[in-house]
C-alpha cells in the first residue's frame, strides 16, 4: 500500500561530522475557552550538538499528552517527521477539552517528549526511531504546569 523507499546509497553512519540543533526547552500554552493549545515557545530554543552520520537523514519524533505531574506518559499524540529545524515551525501541538479522569485536585502538566534521531532512510509511513536503522541522537522531555478550572 505505501510504498518503502531504499536506503540512501552513499550514507555512512560511521564517519560523524558536528551539526548544531535548535531545539525547544519550553512549551507556551494558550487558552481558547474550554481549550489548551500547547506549542513550541519560539523563544526558547538552545543550541545542542549532536553528532550525525555522513549522509544521514535527520528525524524528529515528538510524543505529546496531559499527565499528573510525575506520571508516565502512557497514552499521546505523535508527530513523526523528516528534519529537525524548530526554529520557524511551532510543534507539539495538543488541543484539549477536559482534563483526563482521575484526581480533580491533581498538578496536571502537559509533556511533550522529543527524540532527534538519524537514518539512512527517506522519510515514509511507519518510520521510526525505534527500530533498526535508526539512531537517536538527542531526547528531551519538557513540560508545562496545566491548571484546569474546578468546572469545565
Amino acid at each position: 500500500m505505501f510504498p518503502v523507499l531504499l536506503p540512501v546509497a552513499n550514507a555512512d553512519p560511521a564517519l560523524r561530522h558536528a551539526e548544531t540543533l535548535l531545539v525547544p526547552t519550553r512549551l507556551a500554552l494558550r487558552r481558547a475557552g474550554e481549550q489548551v493549545e500547547a506549542a513550541w515557545d519560539a523563544g526558547s530554543l538552545e543550541a545542542v550538538e549532536v553528532g550525525v552520520g555522513c549522509h544521514m537523514i535527520l528525524g524528529h519524533e515528538v510524543r505529546t499528552g496531559v499527565v499528573q505531574a510525575g506520571a508516565e506518559l502512557v497514552e499521546s499524540a505523535t508527530e513523526l517527521g523528516g528534519g529537525a529545524d524548530f526554529s520557524g515551525a511551532e510543534g507539539g501541538a495538543v488541543l484539549l477539552v477536559a482534563p483526563p479522569p482521575g484526581d480533580p485536585a491533581a498538578r496536571w502538566v502537559v509533556r511533550a517528549e522529543l527524540t532527534v534521531f538519524e537514518t539512512d532512510i527517506a522519510p515514509q509511513h511507519e518510520w521510526s526511531p525505534r527500530s533498526g536503522r535508526f539512531r537517536v541522537l538527542f531526547e528531551r522531555t519538557i513540560e508545562a504546569a496545566i491548571d484546569f478550572p474546578a468546572e469545565m
